[in-house]
Formats: C-alpha cells, sequence, structure tokens
C-alpha cells in the first residue's frame, strides 16, 4: 500500500478517535503501511484510508 514516500502529515483521526475511548476499552491501532493485519474477532473496526488505498480498504473491511 505504501507508495515510497513518507507522508509530511500523518492521518490521526483514528489515533484520535482511539484517545476519547473510556480506558475501560482496549483499543489497538495497526497501520497497514507498517503492520500486518490480523483479522481478530472484535466489536467495532475503524478504517482510514486515502481514495488511493480505497481498494485495500474495501478489502479489509470484506474480510472482518
Amino acid at each position: 500500500m505504501r507508495s515510497g514516500q513518507d507522508m509530511k502529515f500523518p492521518p490521526l483521526g483514528l489515533a484520535i478517535l482511539a484517545s476519547l475511548i473510556p480506558d475501560s476499552y482496549e483499543v489497538e491501532i495497526r497501520d497497514a503501511n507498517y503492520d500486518e493485519i490480523k483479522y481478530e474477532n472484535c466489536d467495532l473496526v475503524g478504517i482510514s484510508a486515502m481514495t488511493c488505498q480505497a481498494l485495500s480498504a474495501y478489502e479489509i473491511a470484506k474480510m472482518y
């Protein structure tokens, strides 16, 4: 998914949302550019993508 260029301003939407979740919940953020996506049982999945990553994001969504 990575284009070979580092982003000047990384996407922070999911990190901001995660910071608002009460501590009694377990939150994990995974970046498909750097981390392997582990399709585990969970209650909620948030997916953030740029337009050029949309097809990959759709595939991740289908797997969940």
